[in-house]
């Protein structure tokens, strides 16, 4: 009979367990549950990009005059001023064609002035009676056709010279030429570049920044900047311009960055630029890694100690380091559940550990 008793007693026990289990109602085998007070930290959200360093002018430069090219006046690697000669064409048969637009303007001016000098020689005679008043009119047009001739050569002549003058190339602006793109002898045209001018003053860092970030980026926002050849090497700035034009392709807008003139940076090296965005601070809980709840999906999960139950919070994990994480989406000030928390569901009934001390 003592035998039957223990078989019977065998049998009930998983029954008890279940029921425990489905009712919520602890029992003494339970395992007791431990929680932690988690350390919260508020900091403002940074967003970290790869730029690269460009100039603010940077232009392929090309002759206005096509002909063949006859001189070279700079080399790849010359610091150049803005209206310094770059090149210039052969230019003969310009000066030959500006000579004779200039030889005609003489000769249009004598005339002009031959005219000019008739007409009033016969008007001294209209006031004596001598001549007609037709005579005089005609006179007059002559002069006045003669005026505007020699409109029309000094016209033809300043054509010229400007022709002349487009077949050498002058820097637009101060800067350094990166490429030669032309040599002697070769015919070059306005659709054919001669050099690339890069300004050497003006840098700037052109951002693309992701457009989930466009409502936390606001022009005038501080950013700092670290040289990728050096970390040490780092300067602050703000952004000076946005573009409000997201690309197609990659979803991320533009915006520009000015170099401080103390920025040891040249054109065409890269640099991280750390932007603080606008919006409320994110506040951050660092739990243990015990006790995030990982979700099939990639999500993730913590539970807090609310009147003796689990409530459970989605979250966001921002951080990880040395077996803690820091996360996002839980309020602070309450205590988690600090570890077994795989079976735990929303609303489970805890059993904390009696005389536990939280810890900060």
């Amino acid at each position: 009979m003592q035998h039957s008793n223990r078989f019977v007693f065998a049998t009930l026990l998983p029954s008890a367990l279940l029921l425990s289990t489905l009712l919520g109602a602890p029992w003494a085998g339970a395992a007791q549950h431990e929680v932690i007070y988690p350390s919260d930290e508020r900091q403002q959200r940074q967003l970290s990009i790869s730029a690269s360093v460009e100039a603010e002018q940077h232009a392929l430069l090309a002759s206005q005059q096509a002909g063949l090219l006859a001189e070279l006046y700079v080399e790849v690697g010359d610091q150049v001023k803005a209206g310094e000669p770059l090149l210039s064409l052969d230019s003969e048969l310009a000066k030959l064609e500006r000579n004779q637009a200039r030889a005609r303007v003489s000769a249009t001016k004598a005339a002009a002035d031959e005219a000019q000098r008739l007409h009033l020689e016969l008007k001294a005679l209209a006031a004596k009676k001598f001549v007609g008043a037709s005579q005089i009119s005609e006179r007059q047009a002559q002069a006045a056709e003669s005026k505007a001739e020699l409109r029309q050569a000094q016209a033809a002549l300043a054509i010229k010279q400007e022709q002349l003058r487009r077949h050498t190339l002058y820097a637009p602006f101060d800067g350094l030429i990166a490429q030669r793109l032309v040599n002697i002898g070769e015919w070059v045209t306005p659709q054919s570049p001669a050099f690339s001018l890069v300004e050497q003053d003006k840098l700037r860092l052109k951002l693309a920044i992701p457009q989930e970030y466009w409502q936390q980026t606001k022009l005038g926002a501080a950013v700092s900047i670290a040289a990728d050849y050096d970390k040490q090497q780092q300067w602050t700035a703000k952004i000076d311009r946005l573009v409000s034009v997201s690309d197609r392709q990659s979803r991320a807008f533009t915006a520009y960055v000015s170099l401080p003139p103390a920025a040891r940076l040249t054109v065409g090296m890269s640099a991280t630029v750390s932007i603080q965005l606008s919006g409320a601070d994110s506040q951050r809980l660092w739990l243990p890694d015990s006790a995030i709840k990982r979700h099939p999906d990639g999500g993730a999960s913590v539970f807090a100690l609310e009147a003796g139950k689990a409530k459970r919070y989605l979250v966001t994990i921002a951080e990880q380091r040395d077996g803690r994480s820091a996360v996002l989406g839980a309020p602070a000030g309450r205590a988690y559940v600090a570890k077994g928390v795989e079976l735990l569901s929303d609303g489970d009934q805890l059993d904390i550990a009696k005389g536990q001390e939280p810890s900060q």
